[in-house]
C-alpha cells in the first residue's frame, strides 16, 4: 500500500511540474513535497510494521494459531505445512513470547 501511495504522490508532483511549465519554482515545490512525503511515510511504515508483528505475537500468545507473516488463521492446516496465504514455513510455538536475545 505504501508503494502505491508513493507512486500516486510522484505522479501528482510530476503533473504539478508539467502544469507549471517546468519552472524552477514548480520543481523546487515538487522536490520538497516528495522529500517531505518520504521523510514521514518511511519511518511510519517501519513503526506500523513492528506494531503489526507485536500484535500478531500477542494473538499467538493467547493461543490462537495465526501466521506471523500475514495473520492467516492456521487452525485448519497441519503442523508442518506452510501458510497457504503467504508461504511462510516457520511459525513460533503457540504461547511462547519471542523476545530478541540480549548479548
Amino acid at each position: 500500500a505504501l508503494q502505491i501511495l508513493c507512486v500516486i504522490v510522484f505522479i501528482a508532483a510530476s503533473a504539478f511540474v508539467a502544469m507549471s511549465n517546468f519552472s524552477s519554482r514548480g520543481l523546487i515545490f515538487t522536490v520538497t513535497l516528495v522529500a517531505a512525503f518520504c521523510a514521514v511515510t518511511v519511518p511510519m511504515s517501519l513503526v506500523f510494521q513492528d506494531a503489526r508483528r507485536l500484535f500478531r505475537q500477542a494473538i499467538r500468545d493467547c493461543g490462537y494459531d495465526i501466521c506471523m507473516g500475514c495473520g492467516y488463521d492456521l487452525r485448519a492446516t497441519t503442523e508442518s505445512s506452510a501458510c497457504p496465504e503467504c508461504g511462510r514455513l516457520e511459525q513460533p510455538p503457540l504461547g511462547e513470547l519471542s523476545t530478541p536475545s540480549e548479548d
